[in-house]
């Protein structure tokens, strides 16, 4: 094994060891808020298992210095109301509602227009990420994939709110419903909170239905077209006046002009058909 590889091996091990950590403190996290709730001292608490676990047992427990027995395990998952998966593992809710929350803080996160923005940032992370972090990799990928589907949808009427804020909304209420359907869809199923990249595919499978079903209404189309007109101004056009001769940038100027009164006659034929 070269200089490279064993760095890279201690690398790896030195992740493994605070994954291992951070999963125990998690678990010890649960077993003191079961304790609390049953408003019992660490004693008390120890008392509940057969043999009973000393108070400095339980002590390390909560700190995550040790972890329960197979035994004693099943104990505390049974009064916690969980099976032992979910109180290892956490429950596919939870997932879910992580899930939900790390997209939605990208959203708010991302400075306008945030069709651009955001897709760009997803896209440097992804880059960033790739050789280092794998789950984080995976993340990245799945949040560019998924709200690339969302931006061009609509969850919310966006003639109600503020155009600043319109799309930024729309892509939140549409995190959110997917999360809903996700949920249910993963109970039919029995999917379980450590199938991480499963949920992926279910929140992505949820937001193209929902992008399907809007194409067949005249509101979907209107969002479509208006979304692709500006992707066409914010990326390929714009691009091209920052490298362009005099000439070019003022080609590329009127196309601008033009494809924003075209956006602005179709806002218009949206608001006499009631479209948006």
């Amino acid at each position: 094994m070269n200089k490279n590889e064993q760095e890279q091996a201690l690398k790896q091990a030195d992740k493994l060891k605070k994954n291992v950590v951070l999963e125990n403190k998690q678990l010890g996290a649960q077993i003191k808020a079961l304790r609390l709730s049953r408003n019992e001292s660490q004693l008390e608490f120890g008392k509940n298992f057969f043999p009973s676990a000393a108070k400095g047992v339980v002590s390390r427990w909560e700190s995550g210095k040790s972890i329960p027995s197979p035994e004693r395990l099943a104990k505390i998952a049974e009064m916690s109301g969980k099976t032992v998966t979910e109180l290892l593992n956490g429950t596919t809710s939870n997932a879910i509602s992580q899930i939900a929350e790390k997209l939605s803080i990208m959203v708010q996160l991302s400075k306008d227009p945030i069709s651009e923005k955001l897709l760009g940032e997803a896209k440097v992370h992804i880059s960033l990420s790739t050789s280092r972090y794998v789950d984080e990799y995976k993340f990245k990928k799945f949040a560019y994939h998924f709200l690339g589907i969302i931006i061009s949808d609509s969850y919310i009427d966006k003639s109600k709110v503020k155009e600043k804020n319109a799309d930024r909304l729309s892509m939140i209420a549409g995190i959110n419903n997917c999360a809903r359907e996700v949920a249910t869809i993963s109970k039919k199923l029995n999917v379980q909170p450590f199938q991480t990249e499963l949920l992926y595919r279910l929140f992505i499978e949820t937001a193209n239905l929902h992008l399907e079903r809007k194409t067949f209404e005249n509101v979907g189309v209107y969002h479509m077209i208006v979304n692709d007109l500006e992707k066409l101004i914010n990326s390929k056009i714009k691009d091209n006046l920052l490298t362009s001769d005099d000439s070019t940038k003022a080609f590329c100027n009127e196309s601008i002009k033009i494809i924003k009164f075209a956006i602005s006659e179709i806002d218009k034929c949206s608001q006499k058909y009631n479209l948006k």
